[in-house]
């Protein structure tokens, strides 16, 4: 009830004159009302259970600049599948990746030195054209290999590579002096001010009149003083930048075609800095230094007994298919290394690549690296030496890629306690190697030791490498500091091959065959498939804290 100014109002509603419907009725029309809502529901539902099926894709971690290396994870892949990345639709110089049984993969990249700012497309595609896991295709690590072809890309992603130039961010700009800021809230207006009321003669009749106040008399004004200018500071004058000189360009190597009848020494000596010497079908005797910047092409040569066959001393060296023989392979000899970088603890030799070269009969072995950095061997042959295939002694920032490796220490290996390695990375007078990626190299045919080594190496990566046929394929000793291998295939022996032991190592040496094996320090092993591996004979561990990720060990 409320008084509307006359009368007291009911406010209750008046009562309803309409007979509800009976029950009945009532629950029909709530059944029609709710079935459309039913039919509904399974159109709602099937996007959300199509938006759940797990899908291929792939994801990037690190700054995606031109030249840098990025991370890459897949997931949601076709377990035991082989991974081909692709960039902007190419393969070329892009990695592969092994899938593990959970349907993922992990592996990284270098952006492209030539791409340019802007959006590009990151693609992972499933392989096919290998012939089965004993075909062992050797991989070609600077373009995509000749056996192997993707079908389609699964998954992509886009990657922005920024602009070179950093933009700046914005900065805020701050009052201008003598601006003044309001304190109160915004629009708020001040309150008028009310002067107080004077009472004046209408308030009291009786009071006495006011006198007449004197006005005084009125000073005249004081003058201001004329401000004297204020005197303007004479500006320092704007210093000027030194200008730099401008640098000349670098001239372009000269090719010269040597002749096959002068001295090869002479001409070695002869040419210039930076130019290429091409021998292509002239073949020496001997042995040969190279001592300046320069490239060799091309030339055959048979070393000379108990000395290497080219000894390189000087930065910037390379050696582009040659062929060199050495004078025996039966022996094991110190001096007969078929091609030195020979560098010291004070003066290491940098920037030598050796590439695409044919390496033979070697009393001590292929390519010997002592103090090295920067160095690239890539899709080299060597075969049946006696010792080491590729050695790096104190060897940092290498790469290994590529490379063909087979028969070492199958003849001569008891002079050294039947050691023998495909490659290897160590010290003998120096430092630790370090920083070496040995990546897409085949090494088969050592009956008597390692297939992959390091003693003692930092940050040794073995990835993506076939191995068979050799008695220990990947053996980390001397506590290498954080190893990493994965993704390589290894074949253990056969019965007929670990029976066809060298005369100077006996028979049950031969069949002491393993897979991986670790003895201190730590390691990364990950994603590796071994063939023909019994369970105690697949993983040697001998100490040492390792990371034994994903599906690793697999074996076949």
């Amino acid at each position: 009830m409320f008084w509307d100014g006359t009368k007291w109002v009911d406010q209750r509603a008046p009562a309803s004159t309409t007979r509800p419907k009976p029950p009945r009725e009532r629950r029909v029309r709530d059944w029609l009302a709710t079935l459309p809502i039913l039919l509904l529901i399974p159109a709602l539902l099937l996007p959300v259970v199509a938006a759940s099926a797990s899908s291929p894709a792939i994801y990037t971690s690190g700054t995606p600049a031109a030249g840098a290396r990025l991370i890459v994870t897949g997931r949601g892949f076709t377990p035991r599948e082989r991974i081909q990345l692709v960039w902007d639709g190419s393969a070329a110089r892009m990695p592969q990746a092994r899938v593990n049984s959970s349907g993922r993969f992990r592996t990284s990249f270098v952006v492209p030195a030539s791409a340019k700012a802007g959006s590009h497309t990151l693609g992972a595609a499933r392989l096919g054209g290998f012939g089965g896991p004993r075909s062992f295709a050797p991989r070609t690590y600077d373009r995509a290999p000749a056996k192997t072809a993707y079908t389609v890309v699964v998954a992509d992603i886009s990657v922005t590579v920024p602009s070179t130039t950093a933009l700046a961010a914005p900065v805020k700009p701050s009052a201008t002096p003598g601006q003044s800021t309001p304190t109160g809230a915004p629009g708020a207006k001040s309150a008028p001010t009310v002067a107080p009321a004077t009472a004046g003669a209408a308030d009291d009749p009786t009071s006495a009149p006011t006198d007449q106040p004197t006005s005084a008399p009125t000073s005249a004004p004081t003058p201001d003083p004329t401000p004297k200018p204020t005197p303007k500071a004479t500006p320092d004058p704007t210093p000027q930048p030194t200008p730099k000189p401008t640098p000349k360009p670098t001239p372009d190597p000269v090719t010269v075609s040597g002749d096959c009848g002068g001295s090869l020494q002479s001409q070695i000596n002869s040419t210039g800095a930076g130019d290429v010497l091409d021998l292509t079908g002239c073949s020496y005797s001997g042995s040969f230094t190279i001592s300046k910047s320069m490239t060799l092409k091309g030339v055959s040569i048979d070393a000379s007994a108990n000395d290497p066959g080219i000894t390189v001393t000087a930065d910037n060296v390379t050696l582009d298919h040659v062929k060199v023989t050495g004078a025996q392979a039966s022996t094991f000899r110190w001096d007969e290394k078929c091609i030195v970088g020979a560098g010291s603890s004070s003066n290491s030799v940098s920037g030598l690549v050796i590439k695409s070269s044919t390496i033979t009969r070697c009393g001590y072995g292929g390519i010997y690296l002592h103090f090295a950095s920067n160095a690239t061997i890539s899709s080299n042959k060597i075969s049946n030496v006696v010792y080491a295939g590729i050695l790096l002694s104190s060897v940092s920032n290498s790469k290994v890629l590529s490379n063909t490796i087979t028969g070492v220490g199958v003849h001569g290996s008891g002079a050294n306690s039947n050691n023998a390695y495909g490659i290897t990375a160590t010290q003998e007078d120096g430092p630790h190697s370090s920083d070496v990626l040995v990546q897409g190299n085949t090494v088969s045919d050592i009956p008597t030791w390692h297939g992959l080594d390091t003693h003692g190496g930092v940050r040794i990566t073995f990835r993506d490498n076939t191995i068979f046929a050799v008695r220990r394929a990947i053996f980390l000793t001397s506590s290498p500091t954080d190893a990493v291998v994965d993704g390589n295939d290894i074949t253990a022996p056969t019965a007929a091959q670990q029976g066809d032991c060298p005369s100077d190592a006996p028979d049950s040496y031969c069949k002491d065959v393993r897979g991986i094996s670790l003895f201190g320090g730590s390691a990364t092993i990950d994603d590796n498939t071994g063939h023909g591996f019994s369970s105690d004979r697949w993983w040697n561990y001998g100490g040492g804290s390792f990371d034994a990720a994903g599906n690793n060990p697999r074996i076949q």
